[in-house]
């Protein structure tokens, strides 16, 4: 045989072998769901008088809206089922909820469990054609997501579905949905596929949802998309299911309520006005945030007769003004707590009472992959101002993410966070035994920059309905997981600061790719432009020269890089900041607006800050495209405008303080220069009328220099006449007043 020869006989072999295995593969691919048993068409025949459709008639209850957290619709834009979340639009269009039925007794019907709090529901009707009766919730099995109605009798025409043994393995699915607003019945071949979990346990499911009939048309189970072990106990009737009837349903929202009432109190954070406003630009962005409030009511669960943990997610910033904690029983009696720790990787404060209680929080340490699916009570807790309401019902965990540090949490329908700050309402989730499970707790970001309206949603994103196990040791050992950065302070040291010493310049594409920093700048989106460092400050000691490029910050306990964001709308307000017009604007207006020289804390200082005094970080800069990264350590500016000394003149209504290096930097003036500035002037008092504004720098008072607030005060002590030398920036004039 020639070589042409073998090389066909070779070519027609491999081929015949390539055909063999796609022939293999063919076959081998096909399953009992693909092979034509029997009719379906005749089996959803078969079931058309078991299939009802369940109409729930939805109200509002106190102006709200219903939510229904467990039942989807068909989207004809995209061919998906959605959540369908807000159901208010059944209300306004004066039609019922529908979900898909069937009858599994003669009383007895089958349902998605819609997950609706009874008091949104103002009926519920069972139809079959045109026919309808009354229906009542008789029971919701434990493990499926399911609820069992009960009737007086059946819609005309409609029967119970008959369940028998299987007659062999070839089973298959018939389910009831609407569709483009007709009702049909799908039915498709049914297998379970085999899984072997990391636990070596076998396990077997699938996506579907339905009854499953054998191949003669026998009705054998429900399944419902849960996981299940590997054997046929789940091939049974609906009715056989372990279930929480109505009665006991009542009977254990009730032992929840109790046990609520006891342990999760109103709580109210009671802060010290802030004080610092020098630095603020609230005026510009449109309000202040949270480090400006003064009160704040939320929850409490006592977790030890004298600790109670709060869930509170508070800057370091307003920590620090925290002054008093107060606990209010059902019973309306006060107890007072003090602050004992901020928790450093959560959203959660824990306090000590100042007596102990006798009702302790239960708290569930199981694991909490065993509640899929699970009927678990359900606490919705509102704190409104002085009023705490709770809503009691029932939700369901429908899955698992991972999170933080692969910490497994839970996924329940209808549970959003859309501002963890002021969310109207929080959730709590309890097993039958009356232990707490799930909470919601926020991730605590490591290093907090300053944020927008914007921003600020985007972190309620991180917080997460969290089993409670996770916090164990934190609720037994507090102290130990602390921030020692995140804590009251006294008056006094409410205003420290961290800073580097340098003032930056926000960058654009141009800057950028002048200073050959594009690539790691985002072109020009991240980092800023050193314009000037302050003599003797971090950035100085560590060699930071003008020209260099701040790009972004590194902390051995943050593994996400700090990028340097500039703000350049106090840049530009400042430079226009309106010297020559100052005379024409009224006294209360001040307090509006921002001061005109550059922070000395500034969005690097609250960085740094949050990183903690005395903890080494990197800066990494760049020079002329060179990468420069400089290690530092965080610490504690200088006293700053907010920070100084200041004195309150109560015969000129006037308050100064203390120039500061920030100040003087700005006015010109040098270490030598006497002054203090003015920081307040109060409408209507002597030094309003005789035309003294606020940021004017105060150098002499009847022709004596001052170069302190102290000498400021013994110089305007007693005087029956001032003659006060006023420095606006480069002008100057005296101002006579008569005491």
């Amino acid at each position: 045989m020639n070589k042409l020869s073998k090389l066909l006989v070779l070519c027609m072999l491999l081929a015949g072998v390539c055909l063999a295995q796609e022939a293999e593969k063919s076959e081998g691919d096909k399953t009992d769901v693909d092979k034509p048993k029997v009719d379906k068409a005749a089996l959803a025949a078969k079931y058309a008088d078991s299939m009802v459709v369940v109409e729930y008639y939805l109200k509002y209850d106190k102006g709200e809206s219903p939510e229904c957290n467990g039942l989807g619709e068909y989207c004809s834009n995209c061919g998906e089922v959605h959540l369908i979340g807000n159901a208010e639009e059944f209300v306004k269009q004066e039609r019922p909820l529908e979900a898909g039925g069937m009858v599994i007794a003669s009383d007895k019907i089958l349902s998605a469990d819609v997950q609706i709090h009874n008091r949104f529901i103002d009926k519920i009707m069972v139809r079959f054609g045109d026919s309808r009766v009354e229906a009542k919730v008789f029971a919701y099995p434990v493990d499926t997501r399911t609820v069992i109605l009960q009737v007086e009798q059946l819609p005309e025409g409609a029967k119970a579905i008959e369940f028998g043994e299987k007659s062999s393995d070839d089973l298959y699915i018939i389910d009831y949905v609407q569709h483009n607003t007709k009702w049909s019945i799908p039915v498709a071949g049914f297998s379970l596929k085999m899984q072997l979990d990391e636990n070596g346990e076998v396990l077997k499911g699938t996506n579907s949802t339905g009854l499953i009939v054998d191949g003669e048309g026998t009705a054998v189970a429900f399944y419902f998309g849960q996981m299940l072990a590997d054997n046929d106990d789940w091939q049974k009737s609906p009715l056989d299911y372990e279930m929480i009837t109505a009665e006991q349903y009542e009977g254990l929202l009730a032992k929840i309520k109790d046990e609520c009432t006891k342990t999760v109190l109103r709580c109210r954070i009671n802060f010290r006005s802030p004080t610092r406003k020098g630095s603020d630009f609230s005026g510009l962005t449109g309000g202040p945030g949270q480090d400006h409030m003064t009160e704040k009511n939320c929850y409490a669960v006592v977790v030890a007769p004298d600790r109670i943990l709060i869930p509170a997610t508070l800057t370091a910033d307003t920590t620090a003004r925290l002054e008093k904690i107060t606990v209010f029983t059902a019973g309306g009696k006060k107890l007072n707590a003090t602050f004992e720790s901020t928790v450093k990787d959560y959203g959660l404060i824990t306090a000590k009472l100042a007596e102990p209680v006798s009702d302790v929080a239960k708290i569930c340490s199981g694991d909490i992959e065993n509640y899929k699916d699970v009927f678990m009570p359900f606490v919705e807790v509102r704190v409104q101002g002085e009023e705490m309401v709770c809503y009691y019902s029932h939700n369901r965990i429908g899955g698992f993410e991972y999170g933080w540090k692969k910490i497994v949490y839970p996924m329940v329908a209808g549970v959003e966070f859309w501002d963890y700050q002021d969310a109207p309402s929080v959730y709590l989730m309890y097993n039958s035994n009356a232990e707490l499970v799930v909470m919601p707790v926020v991730r605590r970001p490591k290093v907090q920059a300053a944020r927008d309206s914007w921003d600020h949603y985007n972190e309620s994103q991180d917080m997460k309905m969290t089993a409670v196990a996770n916090l164990t040791d934190v609720i037994a050992r507090p102290v130990e997981f602390a921030d020692a950065d995140n804590i009251p302070l006294s008056a006094e040291l409410e205003n420290r600061a961290a800073w580097m010493g340098v003032i930056l310049q926000s960058l654009n594409e141009e800057l950028a790719r002048l200073n050959m920093v594009s690539e790691v700048s985002n072109n020009g989106s991240v980092g800023g432009l050193v314009s000037y460092v302050y003599p003797g400050s971090p950035a100085d000691k560590a060699g930071i020269e003008p020209g260099m490029i701040l790009v972004r910050l590194h902390s051995p306990e943050n593994p996400q890089p700090i990028d340097i964001k500039v703000d350049d709308r106090m840049s530009r307000y400042m430079s226009t900041f309106p010297w020559d017009r100052l005379s024409e604007i009224p006294a209360e207006y001040f307090d509006r607006l921002p001061v005109p020289w550059p922070a000395a804390e500034n969005e690097v200082g609250k960085q740094l800050r949050d990183i903690g005094f005395g903890k080494m970080y990197a800066a990494e800069l760049y020079l002329d495209g060179e990468r420069i990264v400089k290690q530092m350590v965080v610490e504690e500016t200088p006293t700053y405008y907010d920070s100084a000394a200041r004195h309150k003149s109560e015969s000129l209504k006037l308050t100064v303080r203390d120039l500061t290096f920030e100040v003087r930097r700005y006015m010109q003036l040098s270490e030598a220069d006497p002054g203090v500035i003015v920081s307040k002037v109060e409408p209507g008092g002597k030094a309003d009328v005789a035309g003294i504004k606020t940021f004017e720098v105060i150098t002499h008072v009847n022709d004596k220099p001052v170069m302190n607030v102290k000498e400021f005060e013994d110089a305007v002590n007693g005087a029956s006449e001032l003659r006060i030398a006023i420095k606006r920036m480069s002008k100057g004039r005296v101002v006579n007043i008569k005491m």
